[in-house]
């Protein structure tokens, strides 16, 4: 496989990926705003907001290499 074909390949699962992601959270949030209501919908985006923020700042690094 050459490269150019690579990269398209590439792009195109990329791209395709986030389409289904974002239709399944366009679909799939009403359902948990109705379950948990607005409360409890809100302290679970905020858990996973922070989540993802400490993953972030982790920056890959394992505690092991700190120490």
């Amino acid at each position: 496989m050459s490269n150019s074909n690579y990269y398209i390949s590439s792009f195109a699962w990329t791209a395709l990926s986030k389409v289904i992601s974002a239709g399944l959270k366009f679909v799939s949030i009403p359902f948990l705003l109705a379950y948990f209501g607005k409360d409890g919908y809100g302290l679970i985006a905020l858990a996973l907001s922070i989540n993802a923020y400490v993953q972030l700042m982790d920056m890959g690094m394992n505690t092991g290499v700190i120490n």
